[in-house]
C-alpha cells in the first residue's frame, strides 16, 4: 500500500488549516462511522472532538489518546490515531504529529480513510518543517495509490504536485495534475477543483491557445447554458489576473507588448462567443462583460464605440424603466472609469429617474475634482428627494474633510447625517485635524460611553491622538486603562506595544 516516489526538491508549498476544515473538507468523524459507536465510546469522542473544534489541541490530542487507550478495540480506532497525530500537528508539534501518522500508515494502511488522511497530513507536516522531499514523497505517494488517490484529500495532493512542477517550468505537467484534479474531484472536493480548473483556463489564455481551452473546457454536449458559464469563468478570471496584474498575467513595464498581445487575443476570443449569448438571450451579460474589460483593461476605441451603441440599443427597447436605469447606470460608471465624460452626460440624459441621473452627474463631478459644483450638485439632489438629504450631507462632509479641508463645514455636515457612531468617527478625525484636541477626545468618549461595541476602538483612538500630540502621560495612562476595561480585545494587544516601546511593563512599572 505504501509505494513511495522519489521526487526532486524544488519548492514549498503553503497551505492554511482551520480548526477541523481543510479547504472544505471536514475532518470529523462522518455520521455513519459515529452510528457505530457505543455510548461510552460517543462521550470519550465528543470530549475530544469539542476540544479540537475550540483550537485546545494539546488538550485535545490527549483525549483521543485516552479514547486508544480505553477503547481499543473499536471500529474507528484508526481515525482515533489519525485525530491525535491531526491535534499535535496543529498544536505545532509537528515531529510528534508525523510519528502518529506513520503509526496509522503502519498498522492501519488497509483502512483507506484514516491511512488517506494521515498520508496526506504527513506530507502538509513534513512542508511546515521545511522538509520538501519527504512532503513531495507523500503527496506523490498519494497521488498514485490505487485506493488513497480516490480520497477527497488527493485532490489536494495534486494540487501540491501541480505547484511544484509550475515553479519547476514543468508546466505541461502541472497542466496535466490540475485537469485531473477537475476530472476526478470536481463532486468530492469541489473548492480545490474549482481552483483547479481556474489554473488550467489562466494557462491556455497566458498561451492565448483558444482551440485548446474549448477543446478542454465545453464538452461537444454542451448546453448553451453550460457553454455561457465556462466563457464567463473564462472572462472572470482574465478580468481578475490582469487587473490585478498577478498570477500568469503579471507583467513588468518591459513586457508591455506581450501583455496587450494576450489582452488583444483574449478579446477576440470572447467576442466570437456573442452568439453563445444571444443563444441564451443574454446580451446584456455579453455587452456588459466587454465594457467591463475594455474601459479598465485594454484600450479599443473603436470596439469600445461599437460595443457602447450596441448596449444602449439593447437599453432602450427594456420595457421595465428602473431595471433600464440601473443598466444605463453600469455603463455610465464603465464610461466614467474611461474618462469618456461627454458620451457619459449623453447616456444621463436618457436615464428616467431624475434623481438617479443627478447624482451620476454629481459623481462626475468629483472625478473631475470640481468641488464647489459637487457641493452644489448635492444641494440640488438634497431638494429634490428628501430621502437622499443625510446621504448628500455625508458625501459633502467627506468632500469639506478630504478635498477642501473644511473642517468646520465638515462637521457641520456630519452632525446632519445622524447616525452614530459612523459621524461621530469623522467629526472626532476632523476636529483632531483641525487641533481641536479636548473636542476629539470629548466625541471619542461619546462613542466609547454609548456604543459597547465601537468602545476599545474608540479608547485606543484617543492613545493615537494623545500620541499624535505628543502628549506622551496621557497616551500611557490610556493605554493601561484599556489593558484593565479592554483586556480581550485587539485594542489591548496594540496597548501592550505602544507601553512596551516606551519601556513600560504591562503591569505599570519602569522596565
Amino acid at each position: 500500500m505504501r509505494k513511495y516516489l522519489f521526487i526532486s526538491v524544488l519548492i514549498l508549498m503553503g497551505v492554511s488549516l482551520y480548526g477541523l476544515d481543510y479547504n472544505g473538507y471536514r475532518l470529523d468523524l462522518d455520521v455513519n462511522e459515529y452510528a457505530k459507536l457505543n455510548t461510552f465510546e460517543r462521550a470519550q469522542y465528543k470530549k475530544a472532538i469539542d476540544l479540537a473544534n475550540s483550537r485546545q489541541y494539546r488538550a485535545a490530542a490527549s483525549e483521543f489518546e485516552k479514547f486508544k487507550v480505553q477503547f481499543m478495540d473499536s471500529p474507528i480506532l484508526p481515525y482515533i490515531l489519525f485525530m491525535k497525530g491531526y491535534s499535535l500537528h496543529m498544536q505545532k508539534d509537528r515531529n510528534s504529529a508525523i510519528k502518529v501518522y506513520n503509526e496509522v500508515l503502519d498498522y492501519f494502511g488497509e483502512e483507506i480513510d484514516p491511512a488517506s488522511r494521515a498520508l496526506f497530513f504527513l506530507g502538509v507536516a513534513n512542508f511546515e518543517n521545511g522538509d520538501t522531499k519527504q512532503g513531495l514523497e507523500a503527496m506523490a505517494e498519494m497521488a498514485e495509490d490505487e485506493d488513497y488517490s480516490q480520497h477527497p484529500l488527493a485532490a489536494g495532493a495534486l494540487d501540491y504536485l501541480a505547484n511544484n512542477s509550475w515553479k519547476n517550468d514543468e508546466k505541461e505537467q502541472a497542466v496535466k495534475y490540475w485537469k485531473q484534479i477537475v476530472k476526478d474531484f470536481s463532486q468530492s472536493n469541489s473548492r480545490v477543483a474549482t481552483a483547479a480548473r481556474d489554473s488550467v483556463i489562466n494557462y491556455y489564455v497566458a498561451k492565448r491557445d483558444y482551440t485548446g481551452l474549448d477543446a478542454w473546457g465545453i464538452a461537444p454536449d454542451s448546453t448553451t447554458k453550460q457553454k455561457m458559464g465556462f466563457v464567463n469563468r473564462v472572462d472572470y478570471n482574465a478580468w481578475v489576473g490582469f487587473y490585478y496584474n498577478r498570477g500568469v498575467y503579471e507583467f513588468n513595464q518591459f513586457q508591455k507588448k506581450e501583455s496587450n498581445e494576450i489582452k488583444k487575443a483574449f478579446i477576440n476570443y470572447y467576442v466570437s462567443k456573442k452568439p453563445v449569448y444571444e443563444q441564451d438571450d443574454d446580451m446584456w451579460t455579453y455587452y456588459y462583460q466587454l465594457l467591463n474589460f475594455l474601459s479598465r483593461i485594454f484600450d479599443d476605441p473603436e470596439l469600445m464605440d461599437k460595443t457602447i451603441n450596441e448596449t444602449i440599443t439593447l437599453i432602450s427597447k427594456m420595457d421595465n424603466k428602473d431595471t433600464a436605469d440601473s443598466r444605463y447606470s453600469a455603463v455610465i460608471n464603465r464610461l466614467r472609469d474611461d474618462q469618456k465624460y461627454t458620451q457619459a452626460e449623453l447616456l444621463i440624459s436618457r436615464m428616467n429617474n431624475q434623481v438617479q441621473a443627478e447624482w451620476q452627474r454629481q459623481i462626475i463631478l468629483e472625478r473631475q475634482h470640481k468641488w464647489d459644483a459637487a457641493i452644489k450638485k448635492l444641494d440640488l439632489i438634497a431638494s429634490m428627494n428628501v430621502k437622499d438629504a443625510q446621504r448628500c450631507a455625508d458625501r459633502k462632509g467627506v468632500i469639506y474633510m478630504h478635498y477642501i479641508h473644511n473642517y468646520d463645514l465638515a462637521i457641520k455636515c456630519f452632525r446632519e447625517t445622524d447616525n452614530p457612531p459612523a459621524n461621530l468617527w469623522q467629526i472626532a478625525e476632523c476636529q483632531y485635524r483641525q487641533t481641536d484636541l479636548k473636542g476629539a477626545i470629548t466625541t471619542l468618549s461619546e462613542i466609547e460611553n454609548s456604543f459597547p461595541d465601537s468602545s476599545a476602538n474608540a479608547a485606543w483612538k484617543k492613545v493615537e491622538y494623545y500620541k499624535g500630540a505628543d502628549d506622551i502621560k496621557q497616551g500611557i495612562a490610556n493605554a493601561r486603562r484599556i489593558m484593565k476595561m479592554y483586556p480581550d480585545s485587539s485594542a489591548s494587544s496594540k496597548a501592550h506595544q505602544y507601553l512596551e516601546g516606551y519601556g513600560i511593563a504591562t503591569g505599570g512599572g519602569v522596565l
